[in-house]
């Protein structure tokens, strides 16, 4: 398999554990100092640090306390397009847009879009694969 593919894959297995709620598995597609950011578009259309960064080794108790579980019957799924992947050396970018689809029961609308906006990542090859150096997550939506 080569690189481009691979770090696709690693996209892949972010947001599936992303949707499952699943910290621990996402926090192990991170190299070690690996960091992730979340930005929201200001009202001037600059983004703004929605969150604060955080390091790879507090991304599974981030997703535990902070993003939680879905509610009861609820799920959601990440969509991802027109991935741009430039590779040099041991050293990759993955540029992607998404649309996240929340799932939830009765009466609300069954399906509906939740969140858009790209995902930045800068990724290292190391000796157990692509990993993430850092992600910048830049959501479409202003800050609430």
């Amino acid at each position: 398999m080569g690189a481009r593919r691979q770090i696709d894959e690693v996209l892949a297995r972010y947001m599936r554990a992303t949707d499952q709620r699943d910290g621990v598995a996402q926090a192990a597609l991170f190299a070690p100092g690996g960091a992730i950011q979340v930005w929201s578009r200001s009202s001037d259309g600059e983004y703004v640090a929605a969150a604060p960064e955080f390091r790879a080794e507090d991304i599974a108790a981030v997703v535990a306390k902070v993003i939680g579980p879905h509610a009861p019957g609820s799920f959601s799924h990440h969509v991802t397009m027109d991935h741009l992947i430039t590779v040099a050396g041991r050293e990759a970018h993955l540029s992607a847009q998404f649309i996240v689809y929340e799932v939830r029961p009765a009466p609300e609308p069954p399906v509906r879009p939740s969140e858009s906006g790209y995902y930045e990542m800068d990724l290292v090859l190391t000796e157990d694969g692509w990993r993430i150096a850092r992600s910048d997550v830049m959501m479409d939506l202003p800050a609430s």
